[in-house]
């Protein structure tokens, strides 16, 4: 694993699933609803107002309660829940949200995402984020190298050498699936109280080696949200910002980045990387005080910056992991956001 320090943007934390999930703010449910491809269940005063078909299999819905929006894009079939904790709670999540969904392990199945012409830019760019501003914090989520083709002058930035003691396993002797098309994208759109928060976030999966049902996915997450409030004395602010990516019993995630705390003392880039199967790297800019690992288990990995936000300031999350989803394991996951805040 190697890290860079330099300069960037801010973000926090989601959480998706082999779906899409995505979660609005804390409140009250609206006036109802229409059906949606992506089921909500454990809404939490959320309802399904509108659905975009935007590619095969691929849909956009959007869920709204009394003060907040949230917008997925996933796969029709994928299932999401929000779980918002009252404004006066002492619990460390105001809202988690998870989007999960399950697919077969075909050949054909894993080229749906390349067939579908989709582009993680192109999918933010469906939630409502303006092309150059997708291109410029997100075009490095549809490479596995880390550099954004978006860029201009852009280089492939070299991916790190492996982390001296990886006990990561031996890549199999199967041919390699392409590292260049991603096998799924799950990002999610949030603005919530009353858009006083905002922001977007994405997971990549990649499939990397396929041998029949023997699997091994690299992939990489990153959010980046906000606070707009400047009211005075007493304005909402950020406290935390997190996302993972999680798998069914069967699959092992057995390499991941971040994997400790990382102090930051000013706004800096941040990279995390790791080397396995090719390997896979993506940066971001992380404000302080601290991006540290977030619900770390042998099914799953995640990052989360904590701290204090500073004025409007975007906060950013980010981080890779390596899976291997053997025979007999299901291809399903799920990612999940967190957000925390003061004077919400």
């Amino acid at each position: 694993m190697n890290r860079g320090y330099g300069m960037l943007a801010v973000g926090s934390a989601l959480v998706l699933g082999g779906g899409l999930v995505t979660g609005g703010a804390w409140g009250a449910s609206p006036s109802p609803a229409t059906r949606t491809s992506i089921t909500l269940v454990n809404a939490d005063g959320f309802e399904p107002v509108s659905e975009e078909v935007i590619a095969a299999n691929t849909v956009v819905d959007t869920f709204k309660s009394a003060d907040s929006t949230m917008r997925l894009l996933g796969r029709p079939g994928s299932i999401a829940s929000i779980s918002v904790d009252p404004a006066n709670s002492n619990t460390a999540h105001d809202l988690e949200v998870r989007l999960s969904a399950s697919r077969p392990k075909t050949a054909a199945d894993a080229r749906a995402y390349a067939d579908s012409g989709r582009t993680v830019v192109g999918d933010l760019v469906a939630l409502g984020m303006p092309r150059r501003e997708a291109e410029r914090q997100f075009g490095d989520m549809e490479t596995l190298d880390g550099h954004n083709p978006y860029l201009a002058g852009a280089r492939r930035a070299a991916v790190a050498r492996p982390r001296s003691g990886s006990s990561s396993p031996a890549a199999p002797t199967a041919a390699a699936a392409s590292g260049t098309t991603p096998y799924d994208v799950l990002c999610v759109d949030i603005n919530a109280h009353g858009g006083r928060i905002v922001g977007r976030g994405c997971s990549t999966l990649f499939l990397v080696v396929q041998n029949g049902t023997d699997w091994w996915f690299n992939n990489k997450y990153k959010l980046s949200v906000h606070s707009t409030d400047t009211s005075f004395p007493f304005p909402l602010r950020l406290t935390l910002a997190a996302w993972d990516i999680r798998w069914a019993g069967g699959n092992v995630v057995y390499d991941w980045d971040p994997t400790s705390e990382v102090p930051v003392g000013s706004c800096t880039t941040v990279t995390a990387s790791i080397s396995d199967k090719g390997g896979i790297s993506i940066s971001g800019t992380v404000c302080p005080n601290v991006l540290d690992v977030w619900t770390l288990s042998g099914t799953r990995s995640g990052a989360q910056w904590t701290g204090t936000e500073r004025g409007t300031q975007w906060e950013v999350a980010l981080g890779v992991q390596a899976v291997h989803s053997p025979p007999g394991a299901p291809a399903s996951y799920a990612s999940t956001l967190g957000l925390a805040c003061m004077n919400c």
